[in-house]
Order: C-alpha cells, then structure tokens, then sequence
C-alpha cells in the first residue's frame, strides 16, 4: 500500500529525481517500470523543471506534488492519501485527479475539507462533523 501523510513525506536532503529512483531501487522496480512511472508522473504532475533541485528548496506545492509523485510511483494496490492537494495549484491539482483516477486495480482512501475533490474523486463518500 501506499501513504501520502499531509505532512512532506519526501527525503529533503535529495533531488526530486533522485527522491523518486531512491524510492523505486528500494522497492524493487525493474529499471524499464521505473523509468516509465517516473517519467509519467514527472510529466503529469509538472516537476521536470525540479528533477535536479533538492526537496528542501521546492515551494510547498512542489513538494506536496512530490510527496503524492512518491505515493503513486508504485501503483500502490491500496493508497492512503490525507489532503494530497493541499498548497497545490488548479492546473496540478486536475493532473493529480487525473493520475488517481487512472489507477487500475487500485484503492483510494484519501481525507479532504474539499467537497469538489470528493465529489470528483470517490465512488463513495463518509462525512465526519465534529470528530
């Protein structure tokens, strides 16, 4: 399963390309599956222009679209994501939409205060108030 925490879940001391290659060696992706993820999810969720700059001097949207990048490099069968849009601009927020919703064979739980998210997103809704 994959988690994308609301917190920055990326190693700040690495590059966005580097973050992503670490993640997939560690989690055994063959090279050519690698390099296919890697490459669509750096062209979905716009971060070519960051592939060399370390995690720790990107904008709090880039990291966040890194941080769900990360989540979703291994076409988790189960995902976790709480708030994964949150300090993300319009145009990669619909880039992420779309990325989620092409997942195959593939769960998504994800937490949001955003009801156009929910509605967009899930086949089936839960609302908490005053919990």
């Amino acid at each position: 399963f994959g988690i994308c925490p609301q917190y920055d879940s990326c190693f700040e001391v690495l590059t966005v390309g580097e973050n992503l290659r670490f993640l997939a060696d560690i989690k055994g992706l063959s090279f050519a599956d690698s390099q296919h993820n890697i490459k669509l999810l750096v062209k979905t969720m716009e971060l070519t222009e960051f592939m060399d700059i370390k995690a720790c001097n990107l904008s709090g949207g880039n990291r966040r679209k890194l941080s769900c990048a990360l989540t979703l490099l291994l076409s988790p069968k189960i995902d976790f994501m709480d708030e994964p849009t949150t300090g993300v601009d319009p145009v990669s927020r619909r880039s992420l939409f779309k990325m989620i919703k092409k997942l195959q064979n593939s769960s998504v739980l994800m937490t949001t205060h955003r009801m156009d998210e929910a509605e967009q997103l899930c086949d089936k809704i839960a609302i908490m108030i005053n919990g």
